[in-house]
């Protein structure tokens, strides 16, 4: 089963930080505040249960941490003080105030960690692997409205992934950065190998790679292993779950290209990464057993309206016409469209369709009733 059920715990948030600060004396919050207020926190990086940065202390430097465990929250810093104490209460402060500055751990720290978490922050050479300051992309883009981004040349991208790997999901929905990398130089892409590009994605699944696998499809089968290990192995930095869950569809979706595969039984491990199972209704219909994919599907029938208008959707993309009538036909009534509607007309004989066009106006026109 998939290890994605570990990562169903809560995650630290504003508030539970703040509960958490409740009961710190005011002396000891002043003191962490003057450390704010002269930027000494740096290297701000955020968990789905951790919290970790590096305050430069007036003596020394020091690597306060906070994270959530089974007996609850807890936390403290490498600087031998009492507990806690201001250099931990800031961490806490600046995320209670200022959460969205924190970073997900960069690609190379990401990597480096190979031990249990309760050693981690006491290794004070992985803040190596974090930059400061924290560039502008491995930020939400709205933190930074003027500044920019584009794809970094491929050659750079080979030597220091991380330029790719760190930038932050809200800098990647532009259409011309999928273009960009489709123009990259395909040599250099299969050179690098799909161990490369596969490791990249899993990091960050956000990137639109889709194009590079296209030309290095041809080495998936030998990669094959290094998917499976991916998808398996639980790492000390914890994806956050949406992430993780898009990362495991992407890693699922490149065995899917290799022959022979068993795709029904690995989704099946995986279930939260295909949660309308249409993955496995899609393996049914390339199957040639479309009755056994409509089964699937209408056993699995969604609750919210966004959720069957996609189910609905991909149905009538894979049914002859004939079949696809009951799904349009709710489809139509369900999202009020008015294009669907004049579609149907060409398809129902008139007495159906004009009681269809009846219950459509009674639905979404009624002063068309009147």
């Amino acid at each position: 089963m998939s290890t994605l059920v570990s990562l169903a715990l809560t995650n630290v948030t504003r508030e539970i930080v703040d509960e958490y600060l409740a009961p710190f004396p005011t002396k000891l919050l002043r003191y962490a505040r003057d450390y704010l207020y002269e930027d000494r926190l740096i290297r701000k990086i955020a968990m789905p249960e951790r919290l970790i940065a590096q305050l430069r202390g007036y003596n020394d430097t020091y690597l306060p941490h906070f994270e959530l465990s089974a007996s609850g929250p807890q936390g403290g810093c490498n600087c031998g003080h009492f507990q806690p104490c201001a250099h931990f209460t800031a961490l806490l402060l600046a995320f209670r105030d200022h959460s969205e500055q924190f970073v997900f751990p960069p690609y190379g720290l990401y990597h480096a960690v190979k031990n249990i978490w309760p050693l981690v922050f006491e290794e004070t050479s992985l803040t190596q692997f974090i930059p400061d300051p924290i560039p502008h992309w491995m930020l939400p883009q709205p933190l930074v409205p003027q500044a920019s981004w584009s794809p970094p040349s491929l050659d750079r991208v080979v030597r220091q992934p991380s330029l790719l790997a760190d930038v932050h999901p809200s800098w990647l929905t532009r259409p011309d950065i999928e273009e960009t990398i489709r123009h990259w130089d395909t040599v250099l892409m299969q050179k690098a190998g799909a161990v490369f590009w596969i490791a990249l994605w899993a990091y960050n699944p956000y990137l639109p790679l889709e194009s590079v696998f296209q030309v290095i499809g041809s080495q998936l089968p030998p990669a094959q292993p290094f998917i499976l290990e991916t998808l398996w192995t639980k790492r000390p930095i914890a994806l956050p779950v949406e992430r993780q869950v898009l990362a495991t569809h992407r890693l699922l979706t490149l065995l899917g290209q290799i022959p022979d595969t068993p795709m029904m039984w690995l989704w099946n491990q995986f279930p939260e990464a295909d949660p309308l199972y249409l993955e496995r209704a899609r393996l049914l219909m390339n199957g040639n057993q479309p009755d056994k994919a409509i089964r699937l599907l209408e056993s699995h029938w969604p609750d919210t309206k966004e959720a069957q208008h996609t189910v609905r959707q991909a149905l009538i993309s894979w049914l002859p016409v004939p079949d696809q009538l009951p799904y349009r036909i709710a489809d139509c009534l369900d999202t009020g469209s008015v294009l669907e509607l004049e579609a149907l007309q060409t398809l129902l004989s008139p007495e159906a369709w004009h009681d269809l066009a009846q219950h459509f106006n009674h639905r979404w026109r009624p002063s068309a009733d009147a």
